[in-house]
C-alpha cells in the first residue's frame, strides 16, 4: 500500500497492527515513513526508534531517521545514523539512495557518491537512483562518468526530465544537435511535470546559448519561468523586506571589530559572482577546510526565533536576531559545522543568503569574517536570471523575472553600501569579481590577509583542487580564472530592458554603461 502511494490504507493497517499483540516493527517504521512525508519529523523520528528499539533487522529505519535528523538541523545525530545504518549489510536501494542524499546535503561528497553507487547496484533499473549518482559524480569532478550515468537514467526512462536538463546543463555533446527533440519532450510534459519542465527549459535555453542564438535561449526562459511566476507574484515584495530588516538589523547590533585570531569565514553574495571561486582559493590553504554551503546558520537562528520558517531568509527572521540570544545561536552552529566538517579550527561556510544576516553572523561568533561578493549590476541580472532555482527555495523567487531580478540586485548594491560603512572593516570584506577575476594575486593575498591567513601559493592553484564541489559553478572552479563572462550582459541588452532601466534609476549603474 505504502509503495503504490494508497498512504491512508497504510496509515490504518499500521494502527490496526499496533493494536493487536505480536511484531510491530514494520508497523512502526512505515508510520515513521508516514509522518515524514507530512513533514512530522520529531513524530517520524519516535516511530523510527521505537522500530529500531523493538529489533527492526534492517538499515531502512535508520536511514530515514537521519532524514529526519537532518531536517530537525541535527547534523550531528543524522551522521550517527547513517553510521548505524552502514554496520547493517543491506541491498535496499532506496535505503542507499536516502543515505547518499542525507551525506550529499552535508556536503559528503565522496561518501555519497559511494552511497549512489550502490543504490544503483541494487537497483540498477531506477532512473532516479541513476540521476543522483550522476549528480555525486559531478560533484567529484567526475564529468564523463556523470554524462554516462545521466544518459542511464535517461534511456530507462525517457521521459525523465531532470537527467535530460542536466545533460543539456553541463554541455554533453549527445544533446548539443537534439534540441528539437528536447523542445519536444518539454512540449509533451509541461502540464504533468512543471519542476521538472522548468529545469529542462532552462537547459534547452543553455543549449540555445552554447550556439550562439540569444534570443531563442532567453525565449526558453521566459517559457521556464512564466507559469511559476504567475504563483510567486504576491511574495515578491515580502523577499525585498528583507533588505529593510537587515539594514536595520545592521544599526542595532553592537558588533566588535577585533578578533582573538582566526575563525569562521562566511562567504555570501548574489549567486553566480565568485562566491565558488572565493571559497575555492581560500580551502585550499592547508590550514583552512570548506564546509560547503551550509543552511545551518539560518536553522539555528530559526530555532530561536519563533513563528519563522529557517528555508527563507525573510524580514521575521532577520530582525527576530536583534532580539534573541547570538552567541548561544553561535555556539550551537559551531556544534553543527564541525560535526559535518570534522574540525573546530578555520573553515569557510559559503551561503550566498547569507548576505542578509552578516550582522547576525557577525554578532554570534566573535572570530568569524564576512567576505561578500559583488559584480557589475547588469551582469549579475544576467547570471541570475539564466540560473534554475529549486522553486522550493522561496526566496530565489526573485529570479523568475528579469525586472525582478533588477530589483533584487539594486536592493543588493544598496544593502551592502550600507554593511561597508557601518560594519567593522576588519570583520567584513567586499571584493568585486572583476578584481578578484582580473587581478587574482592580489585580491587573493587580501583575502588572506584580512582572514588572518599567511600566503599559500595552492591558493592560486585552486584548480587544482581535487575537494568535492556541488554549487552551479562546480565546472569552472576546476579550470583557472577567466574573464570572457565579465560584460556579457552587453550581448544581451537589448533583451534586459526594463531590467537596465530599474538599475539605472535606482543608482547601482551609470547611464553611460548603455552607450
Amino acid at each position: 500500500m505504502f509503495a503504490s502511494g494508497q498512504f491512508q490504507d497504510a496509515l490504518d493497517l499500521c494502527q490496526s497492527t499496533l493494536n493487536q499483540p505480536g511484531d510491530h516493527r514494520d508497523a512502526l517504521y512505515l508510520l515513521g515513513r508516514l509522518a515524514q512525508l507530512q513533514n512530522q519529523h520529531k513524530r517520524a523520528l519516535q516511530c523510527f526508534r521505537k522500530s529500531i528499539q523493538t529489533g527492526h533487522p534492517e538499515a531502512a529505519p535508520h536511514a530515514y531517521a537521519a532524514l529526519s535528523f537532518l531536517k530537525l538541523n541535527e547534523p550531528g545525530a543524522a551522521l550517527d545514523r547513517i553510521r548505524a545504518a552502514g554496520e547493517i549489510s543491506t541491498s535496499d536501494a532506496q535505503s542507499l539512495g536516502v543515505m547518499g542524499s542525507v551525506m550529499s546535503l552535508m556536503d559528503r561528497h565522496e561518501e555519497a557518491c559511494a552511497l549512489n553507487r550502490k543504490a544503483t547496484e541494487a537497483d540498477p533499473d531506477d532512473a532516479a537512483l541513476w540521476f543522483n549518482y550522476g549528480t555525486s559524480l559531478l560533484s567529484l569532478g567526475e564529468a564523463s562518468h556523470a554524462d554516462m550515468a545521466y544518459q542511464t537514467s535517461v534511456k530507462l526512462n525517457p521521459d525523465f526530465l531532470p537527467s535530460h536538463a542536466q545533460l543539456a546543463l553541463t554541455g554533453a555533446d549527445t544533446h548539443s544537435d537534439e534540441t528539437e527533440t528536447l523542445e519536444t519532450l518539454w512540449s509533451a510534459n509541461r502540464d504533468e511535470d512543471a519542476e521538472g519542465a522548468r529545469q529542462l527549459a532552462h537547459g534547452i535555453a543553455r543549449i540555445h546559448e552554447r550556439q550562439g542564438n540569444k534570443y531563442e535561449a532567453m525565449a526558453w526562459l521566459e517559457r521556464a519561468k512564466a507559469p511559476a511566476r504567475s504563483i510567486a507574484e504576491d511574495r515578491i515584495d515580502a523577499i525585498l523586506d528583507s533588505f529593510t530588516a537587515a539594514e536595520a538589523l545592521c544599526e542595532t547590533l553592537n558588533i566588535r571589530a577585533e578578533t582573538d585570531g582566526p575563525g569562521p569565514v562566511f562567504i555570501v553574495g548574489m549567486p553566480r559572482t565568485g562566491t565558488t571561486l572565493t571559497d575555492r582559493i581560500l580551502s585550499s590553504h592547508s590550514a583552512v577546510e570548506s564546509a560547503g554551503e551550509r543552511p545551518e546558520f539560518p536553522f539555528c537562528l530559526a530555532e530561536r526565533v519563533e513563528a519563522t520558517s529557517p528555508h527563507d531568509v525573510d524580514s521575521r527572521l532577520i530582525s527576530g536576531a536583534a532580539e534573541t540570544d547570538l552567541v548561544r545561536v553561535g555556539e550551537r552552529y559551531l556544534k553543527h559545522v564541525s560535526a559535518i566538517v570534522g574540525t573546530s579550527g578555520v573553515f569557510t561556510d559559503k551561503l550566498p543568503i547569507g548576505k542578509l544576516l552578516a550582522p547576525a553572523m557577525l554578532s554570534a561568533l566573535p572570530n568569524s569574517r564576512v567576505i561578500c561578493l559583488r559584480r557589475h549590476p547588469a551582469d549579475s541580472v544576467l547570471s541570475v536570471y539564466r540560473q534554475f532555482f529549486e522553486f522550493a527555495i522561496g526566496h530565489y523567487h526573485y529570479a523568475l523575472s528579469l525586472d525582478w531580478t533588477a530589483r533584487y540586485v539594486a536592493r543588493f548594491h544598496k544593502l551592502i553600501d550600507t554593511f561597508v560603512n557601518k560594519l567593522p572593516e576588519t570583520r567584513f570584506r567586499v571584493v568585486d569579481y572583476e578584481d578578484l577575476a582580473q587581478n587574482t594575486e592580489a585580491t587573493t593575498r587580501s583575502l588572506l590577509d584580512f582572514a588572518g591567513l599567511e600566503f599559500e601559493q595552492s591558493c592560486l592553484d585552486f584548480h587544482l583542487n581535487a575537494a568535492p564541489v556541488a554549487t552551479a559553478s562546480l565546472t569552472e572552479v576546476r579550470k583557472p580564472i577567466y574573464t570572457s563572462s565579465i560584460g556579457r550582459w552587453k550581448s544581451y541588452a537589448e533583451l534586459m530592458q526594463p531590467a537596465l532601466d530599474i538599475l539605472v534609476g535606482a543608482g547601482v549603474m551609470d547611464l553611460s554603461d548603455l552607450d
